[in-house]
């Protein structure tokens, strides 16, 4: 069964989903203005939306209107860049952001078990 949002009296479910190389096609440091959205992204997003999931995008980027601008002209539904409303924190910088659930590029799903983390790790950052 997949998650809906949480009943109206909590916080949403929330989705954290990285920018650069998740949501765009390019992992790199490319202006703004120069990226793609990757095939799926918006719709995945909407999808999110459907759900009454709180949708956050996750950036190492400085706060960027560009980011929301690119966004919004690719219909790529989200709440906030950087920030989660129900947790406070400094809007516009990128602390962890408080989620349910992070989608990113670059991350690596712990599982309780460091001596397995630790080879699996391993193995990965001799192929990067």
């Amino acid at each position: 069964m997949i998650k809906q949002s949480r009943d109206s009296s909590s916080v949403p479910f929330t989705v954290a989903v990285d920018f650069d190389g998740t949501l765009t096609e390019d992992a790199g440091w490319s202006e703004v203005r120069d990226l793609k959205i990757r095939f799926g992204a918006a719709t995945a997003l909407t999808r999110f939306r459907e759900l009454g999931w709180y949708i956050i995008i996750w950036t190492c980027r400085e706060q960027d209107p560009e980011i929301a601008e690119l966004l919004k002209q690719n219909a790529v539904p989200f709440d906030d860049i950087n920030w989660n409303e129900h947790f406070g924190g400094r809007p516009g910088f990128s602390n962890k952001i408080v989620a349910d659930l992070y989608i990113d590029d670059r991350g690596f799903r712990f599982e309780g078990d460091w001596p397995k983390t630790l080879k699996e790790v391993e193995k990965l950052a001799s192929q990067l």
